[in-house]
């Protein structure tokens, strides 16, 4: 093993006070950088809770599009089978308001599930990372 000299002692010590001086400014931006992750918590959790909820809406009205279609089926059929004489077949216009909102829901519910698997591909990744101990 070969000597080292005082000069270079000194050097390597004054090298690692300036790398330690680094690691300390590096670790008090990590800290609030955690800091402010942590008080986005709350905000994330409100964005959850917001989604939930319009999830839930549009569920509630692809729900109620169904019935409205199934209920519109019902009556084609009544009528067209006579059990139901009186009962009068909807007029083209009717048929095309029916595309119409078919289109809508549809549209709607695309880009609800877009959005949804991008949230939940992002949050899974999250919550994969930070089970990671370094």
């Amino acid at each position: 093993m070969s000597a080292v000299s005082h000069a270079a002692m000194h050097q390597d010590h004054r090298d690692w006070q300036s790398e330690n001086a680094l690691w300390r400014d590096q670790l008090r931006e990590w800290e609030q950088q955690t800091a402010k992750a942590v008080e986005d918590l709350e905000s994330i959790k409100a964005a959850l809770v917001r989604h939930t909820e319009i999830l839930s809406r549009h569920a509630a009205a692809v729900r109620l599009y169904e019935q409205k279609s199934a209920e519109h089926e019902h009556q084609i059929v009544a009528a067209v089978s006579g059990s139901t004489p009186d009962l009068p077949i909807h007029t083209d216009g009717k048929h095309f308001e029916e595309i119409a909102d078919h289109h809508q829901v549809r549209l709607r519910h695309e880009a609800l599930k877009r959005h949804h698997h991008e949230l939940m591909a992002r949050f899974s990744l999250l919550v994969q990372t930070m089970k990671v101990e370094p």
